[in-house]
């Protein structure tokens, strides 16, 4: 995601900051939110193999597991990447909010 162009967007009194004062702001808020972010990824495999399990016992599935996983695995990378651009750009919002 182009967090650069959405910070012009937003913050029309960062327009006109360098893009090395926007690559660092942009850094320290992906450096703050590491944790969160690692949290979401593995919530979000955990949920999608709970879902998996669920519709396969409902459905009376016998198919190969690798199979339904190999299935599931685009929308968990969507559902993961979508969550993390959010916890990035809150993250973001907070630093201007605070300077």
């Amino acid at each position: 995601m182009n967090y650069t162009a959405w910070i012009k967007e937003t913050c029309p009194v960062l327009e006109n900051a360098s893009s090395a004062e926007t690559y660092q702001l942009i850094s320290r808020a992906k450096q703050k939110t590491q944790s969160y972010r690692i949290v979401n990824t593995v919530a979000v495999v955990i949920m999608a193999t709970l879902a998996i399990e669920y519709i396969s016992e409902a459905l009376e599935l016998n198919a190969n597991r690798w199979m339904q996983y190999l299935v599931a695995l685009p929308f968990i990378i969507v559902i993961s990447d979508v969550n993390e651009r959010l916890i990035v750009k809150n993250q973001i919002k907070k630093s201007l909010l605070v300077t």
